[in-house]
């Protein structure tokens, strides 16, 4: 993704969201949800890294802001670039259900 992405929590369950450095090298978890402890509200994934997200229950709603914009040009899933996803599954084997 060539935009930062800020995501947004509205209500349910909260939502792990894993974010991977573009190096994948880094990762790190995040949860959305009312402000308590460790959860927060809104979590910003800078421009380049690799994301994944999971409901801790039944449903999360959530909202995500791109900027500048959104174009499905900058846009992958994991599954359409096997290499890169096999790549973060050897260096983090805890992702590989996300991917």
């Amino acid at each position: 993704m060539q935009s930062d992405e800020v995501w947004h929590f509205y209500e349910g369950a909260a939502l792990d969201l894993w974010m991977a450095s573009p190096d994948w090298e880094q990762v790190s978890r995040h949860r959305l949800g009312p402000l308590d402890g460790e959860q927060r509200p809104a979590w910003t994934v800078p421009a380049g890294c690799w994301q994944a997200a999971r409901s801790t229950g039944p449903y999360s709603l959530v909202g995500c802001t791109v900027g500048p914009r959104f174009d499905f040009l900058d846009f992958a899933l994991a599954a359409e670039q096997p290499d890169a996803a096999a790549a973060l599954g050897t260096r983090h084997p805890e992702l590989t259900g996300l991917l």
